[in-house]
């Protein structure tokens, strides 16, 4: 009987370690975030001058910090306007760039080996004044030392920014634990704490655990664009999962909205929170796709959360107000913490 007992366990482990290998060629095929963000070994050699935060602000990974300038430019149509040359330090290759900015109708990127000739790697313009995080693939891939950043605004504003994120190219994220993602959604009936842009009668924020995908939430709240007059939606919450848990991945569905941000505060933060900090593996994902439908943010067990934040907002003006239908965690296991429980249970 013992030998028999001995057979069955050897065969649970080697089962499991079949399912462990299977898993752990999934993750390496399939996991997203996470790449070293470069940025944060830069420093700002120059900038406008700040009215609010710091010129550091912009690459020290912390969403709660921010970097305004008050500067008008004579001789670009009176823009107000906020700028600064970031040195990496060494040269990349560089094949992404994440880019925050703040009360900005547009900017342009540039880089550079010697701080003296640039190349324009990309340049917006919106009809009003933009707060969104912006993700700027580039392809091809673009070399150099230094980025120059230079964003403004028509009005008599402020103008800034709050985080920017540079990747090299072939950089890889730090390897996932290995394991799998629940099929449960653990978001479900949780807390949500409305943290701004207010909600439509009949549509509270609350319905986006409720597990209806016939209820939403709806922003209320909008800003009129000094430059046009033209009305901007933004809000966002808290979702309060009550333990920590490894997140393997969230899914948001939505009717409308321009973009949409997550991030994974240590505390229950207030509109720009407290610690969000960016690291190797970085804590803010965002898309910037307009429209509706599925958003899936697959994190294969990369960060332990107790709090999501949601932030959505148009980043047009007279768009329609941002609706989320739902949001849906699955937590991850690790395939060891998974085999110790099968073992056990034999």
């Amino acid at each position: 009987m013992k030998s028999v007992l001995i057979y069955s366990k050897i065969l649970t482990w080697c089962i499991i370690a079949l399912f462990v290998t299977g898993i752990q060629l999934s993750a390496e095929s399939t996991v997203s975030y996470g790449r070293p963000n470069v940025a944060l070994k830069g420093t700002i050699i120059s900038s406008s001058p700040a009215v609010l935060g710091d010129p550091t602000y912009v690459n020290d990974g912390l969403v709660s910090t921010l970097f305004y300038s008050y500067v008008q430019n004579s001789s670009d149509n009176n823009h107000y306007y906020c700028e600064f040359v970031l040195d990496l330090n060494q040269s990349y290759t560089i094949d992404k760039i994440n880019l925050y900015v703040a009360q900005t109708r547009g900017f342009s990127l540039s880089i550079s080996d010697d701080n003296v000739h640039w190349t324009e790697i990309d340049t917006r313009e919106w009809a009003g004044s933009a707060s969104a995080p912006l993700t700027i693939p580039l392809n091809p891939t673009v070399t150099g030392r230094y980025l120059k950043y230079y964003g403004w605004a028509s009005w008599n504003q402020y103008v800034g920014v709050v985080e920017i994120s540079v990747y090299e190219a072939g950089s890889v994220p730090p390897p996932s634990p290995v394991g799998f993602t629940e099929s449960v959604n653990i978001a479900k009936d949780k807390p949500v704490t409305l943290v701004f842009g207010g909600e439509e009668e009949y549509h509270p924020a609350t319905n986006i655990t409720d597990g209806d995908m016939t209820t939403s939430w709806i922003v209320k709240e909008s800003y009129t664009d000094d430059e046009t007059g033209k009305k901007l939606y933004s809000g966002g919450v808290v979702i309060d999962l009550e333990k920590k848990t490894a997140v393997g991945k969230v899914v948001v569905t939505t009717d409308k909205y321009h973009v949409v941000t997550l991030s994974f505060p240590e505390e229950i933060p207030d509109f720009w929170g407290r610690e969000w900090t960016f690291t190797s593996t970085p804590n803010l994902f965002a898309t910037e796709n307009t429209g509706s439908g599925e958003i899936v943010f697959d994190l294969k067990g990369l960060m332990s959360t107790r709090y999501i934040t949601l932030h959505v907002q148009t980043i047009q003006v007279d768009a329609q107000q941002p609706e989320i239908d739902e949001v849906k965690v699955y937590p991850y296991h690790s395939a060891i913490n998974a085999g110790v429980i099968m073992y056990i249970l034999q």
